[in-house]
């Protein structure tokens, strides 16, 4: 009999794999063909939540920016250099 894992053992499983330098989109990937398999699909916000969670808690923080226009490089180090400084 198989045992279902946890969302937070997952979560941890793909946050430790991403800050070992694995692919984002080979994650992602197989990710999603482990919650199609297993009938788990609608846990998906739930494991990202919880994905990010873990990335917190190793010091790698996750944020989301809009803009109208494409951003350069330069407001790009100011925007992580702004992050960096707010959660320290």
């Amino acid at each position: 009999m198989a045992t279902r894992l946890s969302r937070r053992k997952i979560a941890s499983y793909y946050a430790n794999s991403l800050v070992d330098g694995v692919a984002a989109k080979k994650l992602a990937l197989q990710l999603a063909g482990f919650l199609t398999e297993s009938g788990r699909i609608k846990e998906l916000g739930l494991i990202i939540n919880e994905i990010e969670y873990h990335l917190g808690l190793r010091g790698i923080v996750m944020a989301n920016v809009t803009s109208a226009h494409e951003i350069d490089e330069l407001t790009k180090e100011a925007i992580i250099s702004l992050i960096k400084k707010s959660t320290e």
